[in-house]
């Protein structure tokens, strides 16, 4: 079982399983999922079992139509800003949501890449470079202008959040589909549900242009026996894989399905934002980079917006901060 934006690195050591699948249909997993599955040949080279996504929730009591780009999010947060209630929040910390959940959306959605197809970072050259002085700009502005406090330095992952969230004072913040449940739990689910809705992150320019992140788990089989390689696919597909394993796995791990079908299975149990989950997985969501530079790149850009926050450095400081970080 190997992280989803990992799983291509294993491609040369995993067997192909694809005359193994039987019913389960490559085209009915998501198009971000069929990319980490299926190798440079058109071999199906693993099972991806679950998902997430991340999205941009909003209070409908606040807002009645959700900002779909910056300039949109800035107005409307100011608006918003008061003594008792902040209007965006993000992850902002020394981990890996601040640059899936809080960076990469913004800086995909203007085309950016992080690395080239031979896995060299290529995130502060040219075009790239200029996404992503947009992306720490933004982020530097949202601070400046008061409607992004400078403590969301203090929060490394997404659920570090749910505490400005229940107590009333958040007007919008950046998480994932995962939260949903705990902050039900914390909340009450009638109350959250009456007062929360979700939609894509804004980008640069709004519209119909967003993107997201997706992540996930994946099998791979090892084996060159080829009865194993059968013996372990069965296994798979009837605990992970199949409409009932994939639909009872990922209700009890409060995950999401990589399959569309399994959406429809009676037995999945989803919740009222399902469906908008659902939508942006076929619609915005992409992986972050199989490059074995990854890490270092993500570890650098953490960095970097949390240099932006404090005042530290300047977006384009930061951003060469971050490049010599990842060359050197």
């Amino acid at each position: 079982m190997v992280d989803s934006y990992i799983f291509p690195r294993f491609y040369d050591l995993v067997q192909p399983i694809g005359e193994y699948l039987g019913d389960i249909s490559l085209s009915d997993y998501f198009p971000f999922a069929r990319e980490v599955m299926t190798g440079e040949d058109g071999e199906v080279k693993g099972l991806q079992f679950t998902t997430d996504v991340r999205v941009m929730y909003y209070r409908t009591d606040l807002i009645s139509t959700p900002p779909t780009s910056w300039a949109e999010l800035l107005r409307m947060g100011q608006d918003l800003l008061s003594e008792e209630l902040t209007p965006y929040l993000f992850p902002a910390g020394r981990d890996e949501a601040t640059v899936t959940t809080s960076l990469f959306p913004y800086f995909w959605a203007q085309g950016g890449e992080l690395t080239d197809a031979d896995g060299t970072p290529v995130f502060g050259e040219g075009e790239n470079r200029e996404a992503m002085v947009n992306s720490l700009s933004f982020i530097e502005e949202c601070v400046e202008s008061g409607i992004t406090p400078r403590r969301v330095t203090d929060y490394a992952k997404e659920t570090d959040l749910n505490g400005d969230v229940a107590s009333g004072r958040t007007a919008m913040f950046l998480g994932g589909n995962w939260q949903v449940n705990l902050l039900k739990e914390i909340i009450g689910a009638e109350q959250f549900v009456s007062q929360w809705e979700v939609a894509p992150v804004p980008s640069m320019e709004g519209g119909p242009n967003h993107t997201t992140t997706a992540g996930g788990w994946v099998w791979g089989v090892f084996p060159e026996d080829e009865e194993k390689q059968r013996a372990g696919v069965d296994f798979l597909k009837t605990a992970f894989v199949s409409d009932q394993g994939m639909a009872g796995w990922c209700s009890i791990g409060g995950y999401l399905p990589p399959r569309q079908a399994v959406f429809e299975v009676p037995d999945y149990r989803g919740n009222e934002y399902t469906d908008t989950f659902r939508e942006h997985l076929n619609r915005y969501a992409r992986n972050r980079p199989a490059a074995e530079t990854y890490q270092d790149i993500s570890t650098a850009l953490q960095v970097a917006v949390g240099q932006v926050v404090s005042r530290d450095a300047s977006p384009e400081q930061a951003l060469e901060t971050a490049v010599r970080s990842v060359s050197g």
